[in-house]
């Protein structure tokens, strides 16, 4: 298995053209905005690379957004977890997701949450699988779960 690690401008035509696809199967071209998250220190962009330095092969990402909250202090959401179809099931979410929450620790962020469709079911099975408490139900299929996660 390859590494997990912040993305660099240099992968942000890959994570449009090659990750983002895997999304949303009505997927817009957004390079424009991977490029401002992968500049922003309000973000963390991750990827898991199976490549080599000169070389990257990138097959999943996430994001960490760190949020400043006056009266609650600092939050983390995770957003935009994807991982290409041929590599699912083989540990990248896992690995993704530890690596942000390892960097919410380290900027002493205390909890971090995810929202997921409740008709991505094997989403909502990882969220919980990686110790993440449902927060709150969607009303219906078209709502969203909220989950929470204490680090």
């Amino acid at each position: 298995m390859g590494i997990v690690r912040i993305a660099t401008e240099v992968d942000v035509q890959s994570i449009d053209e090659d990750l983002y696809p895997h999304l949303h199967d009505n997927h817009i071209p957004s390079t424009e905005y991977i490029q401002r998250v992968v500049c922003s220190p309000d973000y963390i962009l991750a990827v898991a690379d199976e490549g080599t330095p000169e070389r990257p092969i990138l097959v999943g990402a996430a994001t960490l957004h760190i949020i400043i909250q006056a009266a609650a202090g600092l939050k983390g959401y995770i957003d935009d977890l994807v991982v290409i179809s041929s590599e699912r099931r083989k540990g990248y979410g896992e690995l993704l997701f530890e690596y942000l929450e390892d960097v919410a620790r380290h900027q002493d962020i205390p909890k971090i949450f995810f929202t997921c469709s409740p008709r991505r079911e094997p989403g909502n099975k990882f969220h919980i699988a990686m110790g993440y408490k449902l927060r709150a139900a969607a009303v219906d299929e078209n709502g969203t779960n909220y989950y929470e996660k204490k680090l």
